[in-house]
């Protein structure tokens, strides 16, 4: 495992020698002539050790140009502190540069080495920091320091068997050694043998009563092992031994998952009303949990707060430019779940966060600038515009994660799932902690099928943010793919328990109960993410699905379609209704349903869709067609990403305004929007259209199923694809254009977790 950077402080703040040894102190002063130096230097290590790295630095650097080349181990033990001083100051390449200075002066420096190897593991060079460890322990074989970096870095590079030996030693050689021993409980907890880590932890626990530490990890582990109350008490039993801000938020994190909302929310207003370090707590919890409205007014009401006193001015600067940048991100992804049932109101989100940003530019240095701007160009579906922010980010800063962050997420959405990978990965080198390219990552493992590789990523990510909405949903995705259903049903609740008001919770749990034949549990899974999100595509279509797989009666469907009307009316049902009537055939039933969840709903894009096909199949295509035109045209026409596409995309734009007979230009048309990754919902009305019109064409199909697999809406898009391949059986195509089909199909098989169908087309 990785160093995190609080944990590496700490090992720094330990690592801080209280006193200079006497023979430098005179060196010092016999270099410089006058004692006003030696106390200087004092000075500057108080200063450090009281957490005042700034001014120490400052002190350290004076020093530093009043000693000659000519006495190498001073300006090494100068260079030394330094590079400890802007560690913990968060410039980590100034502090490298200076620790290999203090080296350049004094190879023997073996503190040095020591701080330059947590340096390398902070960043991931696990190599290097073990060549720096063992470096050490070549002259001080039981050097505790070097031994819990190299058990750090051995790990990191797979080798467990060796790292526990090592760790071993290190509590022998120091029982209280605390980082050692948390690092040794985690492995045996993953190697299963949580009896072996409760050991470790109650045993440094007592060694250690001042630290909660022990306490949480104690906990930690008794919460995946799914014992619950061996779990609280630990949490409680950490806030008694040191009541911070970070027990107190675990604890917090632990009760929202266990759906004890209250005391959640109360401990964290009381974290809130503590100190203006921890005032974003709330706000960041909500972020968190998906519930991003009332995380973007707490946002904007701590920066609509009172300015602190003048010299206060850097710190809260630098507070105000974080909470704002937080209020933008918050405004982004609330317009983003916005946009699937309203797009006004996700306009005018937009518009705030984009208005935000003007406000509080000032604060932001210019690569976040960039980087936030990227974000809402890319939430605007301006992607051209997005990309040239995000690489004036990445120009302006290359070690931003932020900015590689924003710009695979541009690139995959026009299509280059291999390049966003990239940039996602190179933020992680950047920020090894940076959650949001570690979610994009496994959310690409499991849109191509890996869900082993998503499993791995995504619990990495819930270790440390244990309420991370978006992550637990992540995580029981592939649990559920694994076929793991238990333990997927766990973790959806608990995705439930973090946001009651989304419905993915509730359709992953319905997912569930089809895969387990529980078509009633089912139903009433899909019927609340229906109420949650009435516009929901994916759970109208497997409601349906449900309701066919059982006995419908006329009598069931009259019932139904009653149930809809009951105050508040809902449109989503009495779509389900209709498409019921039209699976038996009753015709006039189903458009009368059909019409009046869209006299309810006109934005309702599923109903219009079910509604065409239901006039194609009376034998009336002219009324479909006029239908799906309607629909089509209440989004305006895409931007094409190069000039060539542009031009194509004017054509067919053109060609739908002349009339359409044959379905050519909407299909086309649709294919483009489709390879852009943009304005998804036009493209998948587009491709309908030109199945109604030629729906024997089997290229018509491929498209549509390729527009399902982009909306991940993978069941739809296997079926799709399927029908596809059947029907170029009967309408052969070339060679090559069955090979797209077949690399189309397998992608979809791939993405709904049934990777051996997709192995076996591809042999």
């Amino acid at each position: 495992m990785l160093l995190s950077k609080s944990r590496v402080n700490r090992q720094f703040d330990k690592a801080l020698s209280k006193t200079l040894l006497p023979g430098i102190l005179i060196l010092i002063f016999a270099l410089i002539g006058c004692a006003n130096p030696v106390k200087k230097f004092k000075n500057a290590e108080k200063l450090q050790h009281s957490g005042q790295c700034l001014p120490a630095l400052e002190q350290y650097a004076r020093l530093l140009e009043k000693i000659p080349s000519s006495e190498p181990g001073v300006l090494s033990l100068i260079q030394l502190r330094m590079g400890e001083c802007l560690w913990s100051l968060d410039r980590p390449q100034e502090a490298y540069a200076a620790l290999q200075e203090s080296l350049r002066n004094n190879a023997a420096n073996m503190p040095a080495h020591l701080r330059l190897a947590e340096l390398l593991l902070a960043g991931a060079d696990t190599a290097g920091a073990a060549e720096q460890a063992k470096l050490v322990l070549q002259g001080d074989p039981n050097n505790v320091e070097a031994l819990s970096i190299l058990g750090t870095a051995l790990i990191d590079t797979g080798n467990s068997t060796r790292a526990k030996l090592v760790l071993v030693r290190v509590l022998e050689l120091n029982p209280g050694q605390v980082n050692s021993a948390l690092t040794l409980a985690e492995l045996y907890a993953r190697e299963d043998q949580p009896d072996a880590a409760r050991k470790v932890l109650h045993q440094v626990a007592s060694l250690q009563p001042q630290d909660p530490r022990p306490w949480l990890a104690l906990a930690r582990l008794e919460e995946i092992l799914g014992n619950a109350s061996g779990a609280e008490n630990n949490y409680r039993q950490a806030v008694r031994v040191q009541d911070s801000s970070e027990t107190e938020l675990r604890l917090a994190q632990f009760l929202a998952r266990e759906a004890q909302l209250k005391e959640t929310e109360d401990i964290l207003r009381r974290l809130d009303s503590r100190t203006s370090e921890v005032s974003v707590t709330l706000p960041d919890f909500d972020l968190a949990a998906g519930r991003t409205a009332p995380a973007a007014a707490l946002y904007s009401r701590i920066l609509g707060a009172p300015a602190p006193p003048v010299q206060e001015k850097i710190p809260t600067r630098l507070s105000r430019s974080s909470v704002a940048a937080r209020l933008i991100e918050t405004e982004l992804q609330l317009a983003a779940q916005q946009k699937r049932a309203d797009d006004l109101a996700s306009a005018v989100t937009l518009a705030h966060a984009r208005a935000h940003l003007r406000q509080f530019r000032g604060y932001f240095d210019p690569a976040t600038a960039a980087a936030l701007a990227a974000e809402v160009s890319f939430a605007a579906e301006n992607l051209a515009t997005a990309e040239q922010q995000a690489q004036q980010a990445i120009a302006l800063a290359p070690g931003s994660a932020p900015a590689h962050y924003v710009l695979g997420l541009i690139r995959q959405r026009n299509g280059l799932p291999d390049l966003a990978k990239a940039e996602w990965q190179a933020a992680l080198q950047a920020a090894p902690s940076f959650t949001p390219a570690r979610m994009a990552l496994a959310a690409q493992a499991l849109a191509s099928g890996d869900a082993a590789a998503t499993e791995e990523m995504i619990s990495a990510v819930i270790r440390e943010e244990p309420a991370n909405f978006q992550a637990l949903c992540i995580y029981a995705h592939s649990l559920m793919a694994l076929g793991r259903s238990e333990q997927a049903t766990l973790i959806a609740h608990r995705a439930l328990a973090a946001n009651s008001f989304s419905a993915e919770p509730h359709e992953i749990l319905g997912s569930i109960a089809v895969r387990q034949r529980n078509f009633g549990k089912a139903l009433i899974e899909y019927e609340q993410a229906l109420l949650l999100e009435p516009h929901s595509q994916s759970a109208t279509r497997e409601l349906a699905d449900v309701y066919r797989k059982g006995t419908i009666s006329r009598h069931m469907l009259v019932k139904i379609e009653k149930i809809a009307q009951n105050p508040p009316r809902s449109a989503a049902l009495m779509e389900i209704a209709g498409r019921l009537y039209a699976g038996r055939g009753w015709r006039s039933d189903a458009s009368r349903c059909l019409r009046r969840a869209l006299q309810w709903d006109p934005k309702r894009a599923s109903a219009a869709t079910a509604l065409a096909e239901l006039y194609v199949a009376s034998g009336n295509p002219r009324a479909a067609d006029a239908l799906l035109s309607n629909d089509a045209s209440s989004d305006a026409p895409a931007t094409g990403i190069n000039r060539k596409s542009s031009t194509l995309a004017e054509q067919y734009e053109r060609g739908l305004q002349q009339g359409d007979p044959t379905g050519t230009a909407a299909n086309n048309l649709a294919w483009i929007l489709a390879e852009q990754g943009k304005n998804l919902d036009r493209a998948l009305a587009l491709a309908q259209r030109a199945r109604l019109l030629a729906p024997q064409n089997p290229a018509v199909l491929d498209t549509l199923g390729v527009i399902h697999l982009k909306r991940r809406e993978y069941s739809q898009a296997v079926r799709t694809l399927k029908k596809a391949m059947e029907l170029a059986t009967i309408n052969p195509v070339s060679s090559e254009t069955l090979v797209q089909f077949r690399h189309h199909l397998a992608e979809a098989y791939l993405c709904s977790g049934e990777t051996q169908a997709a192995i076996a087309l591809q042999q």
